[in-house]
This record gives C-alpha cells, structure tokens and sequence, in this order.
C-alpha cells in the first residue's frame, strides 16, 4: 500500500466540492481510499478512521488531502 498526506494550509473550498473531488479520486483505478477535505474536528476524525494521523497545528481553514493506493503508480 502507498499512502499520501497533505495539508494545503488556508486554501479554503465548500464542503461540497470537497466531496465531489473525493469521490472522483477514489474512483480512479487502485484508490483503495480518498479524503479530500477541510481539517474540521468531523474531518479529522474520518482521517483517523483511514489510518492516518491528524496532521499537527492543522486548523478548519486548512485543506487536508488525503489518499490511499495500492502501489506508488496508483497514487
């Protein structure tokens, strides 16, 4: 597996595109997961729920993405 996290500090979109490209990322052939999201308490949580940690001093108005594949081309 070949895992991936990053936060986009103050790079702030509505919840709902969030969502969309979420959805789309974790459609792509060998995602096994995907978050793209804002670093809400709620968002933390799902992160935590996919295995990884919460990214230190991220705030609400941060941009965590997050993503799961089965290898590094996948990714």
């Amino acid at each position: 597996m070949s895992r991936h996290l990053q936060v986009r500090p103050g790079a702030y979109r509505d919840s709902v595109s969030l969502m969309q490209v979420s959805q789309r990322v974790g459609a792509q052939p060998g995602v096994v997961a995907a978050l793209v999201a804002m670093a809400t308490e709620l968002n933390l949580e799902l992160l935590a729920g996919m295995g990884f940690s919460a990214p230190g001093g991220a705030s609400a108005n941060d941009m965590v993405v997050a993503v799961e594949a089965v290898d590094d081309d996948a990714l």
